[in-house]
């Protein structure tokens, strides 16, 4: 369904916080901001796979069709093509020829194989050890349906955030490509593996490749949340952080229930810090973090660590401080929890510690470009002038971020130094000829 222009589908991240409770159909609608509710309940016996499926649109308290379906266990992949298309009737949508392909992709062959898919993209993501639990499951689940395009594209998304978290191995990111790349050799046009690719260009330093991709994809699907988010993610990584914020402000229009480690509020925050509205910044990130301790969401570390440098840029020390130290507790060995380390040491003024620390964080071999940005935070504020400019010469050839880097309090240790201005003005034209390229097109 994700394929259908005129329809806007809610992913499964938004709600599976209904799995086995007592719902009212209007709440739900409301929560979700749809019309129409698809409902079921299934049973398995044996071989025989039995589901009661309806479509109630809610608005008009009228149920589009209801229909017991019941098929063996190896045909359960029939089910999804029958009730996508029954929604489509009940509906009374009208497919284009192209649309109608594009609905028949993405099917798995293999049971076990969805099984595996299903119990990684439920498996909860606070750490990097879920992210590699979650690896090995859709590592399973290529090895049984190796035609399965959605199983690959999450396993790239899998490496590619698992990278994130433990520190950014450049092997883990040429895992990632590699089964976005398999992803889109099924399936050209799938969703996941468009938005995942693009932001792994970004992490990479390809933000033109990036952008571009982007801009393709809406032509197929302009009601994809995911592509949204991605395009916002690229334009940070090229300093156009108002663009940002609207991409980001779109998809979550779009999918307004939306969480997940990379939640579309976090990187509004991130956006709000580097145009230096830090106290909006502050606003931002705790009504995040606050929505999902009501919802009963666990809140990973990245999005704590955003937190902990909205307060940071805040010049609240005693508050990012002691998010920094929530960080180690729910995972020390992340690469978010070891940068909270550092600015919470470079606060105190130990700067011997920021040291050792970023020095520790050099071994991990950083790929992404925005977290090597932060090494030169680490080396400018402990007073390592050259190491700071060799830093920000190596991330800002894919962190690009004029505005950011230009007005950086962070920076203000190597700012006048004759070498610091070079950079700058190398960053600005970079930035200006993206901006020029990319704005305003899609």
């Amino acid at each position: 369904m994700d394929y259908v222009q005129s329809v806007v589908v809610r992913p499964s991240s938004a709600i599976r916080k209904y799995d086995g409770a007592e719902i009212d159909l209007s709440s739900v609608a409301r929560d979700l901001d749809v019309e129409v509710v698809l409902t079921g309940s299934y049973m398995k016996e044996g071989d025989r796979f039995r589901l009661n499926a309806q479509l109630v649109n809610v608005s008009r308290n009228e149920i589009v069709w209801r229909e017991p379906i019941e098929v063996e266990y190896s045909d359960i992949f029939t089910v999804q093509d029958s009730i996508s298309r029954k929604i489509i009737a009940g509906l009374k949508l009208h497919l284009s020829p192209e649309e109608e392909v594009r609905l028949r992709k993405d099917v798995p062959s293999n049971p076990l194989a969805y099984e595996y898919f299903l119990k990684a993209v439920a498996s909860p993501l606070t750490t990097a050890t879920d992210w590699a639990n979650r690896i090995q499951l859709l590592e399973k689940s290529v090895q049984l349906d190796s035609t399965y395009s959605l199983a690959w594209a999450s396993l790239g998304l899998a490496y590619q955030t698992y990278a994130q978290f433990s520190g950014a191995w450049e092997s883990d990111y040429e895992l990632a490509e590699r089964a976005y790349d398999r992803a889109l050799r099924l399936n050209s046009e799938l969703p996941d593996a468009i938005s995942g690719l693009a932001n792994l260009y970004a992490e990479t330093g390809k933000i033109d490749e990036a952008a571009a991709l982007l801009q393709q994809a809406f032509s197929v699907n302009p009601n994809s949340p995911d592509f949204y988010s991605s395009l916002g993610y690229v334009y940070r990584y090229g300093g156009m952080m108002d663009e940002s914020i609207e991409m980001y402000v779109r998809a979550q229009a779009l999918d307004p229930r939306y969480v997940s480690p990379f939640d579309n509020q976090i990187e509004i925050t991130k956006a709000l810090i580097y145009k230096g509205e830090y106290f909006a910044a502050v606003s931002s990130v705790d009504s995040t973090i606050e929505r999902r301790n009501a919802a009963g969401q666990p809140v990973d570390v990245h999005s704590l660590f955003y937190q902990g440098m909205a307060y940071y840029y805040s010049k609240d020390w005693q508050r990012a401080s002691a998010i920094f130290d929530s960080c180690q507790k729910v995972d020390p060995s992340s690469i978010w929890s070891l940068f909270g380390k550092a600015y919470k040491e470079a606060a105190r003024g130990n700067f011997k510690r920021v040291r050792s620390i970023t020095k520790s964080l050099q071994e991990r071999n950083i790929v992404d470009h925005e977290m090597l940005y932060r090494l030169t935070h680490f080396y400018a504020l402990a007073g390592e002038t050259n190491l700071a400019l060799k830093s920000l010469k190596a991330s800002s050839k894919g962190f690009f971020n004029y505005p950011y880097i230009d007005s950086d309090p962070l920076l203000e240790s190597i700012r006048t130094t004759e070498e610091f201005q070079t950079l700058l003005s190398e960053v600005k034209i970079r930035h200006e000829a993206f901006k020029q390229r990319f704005s305003g097109k899609l």
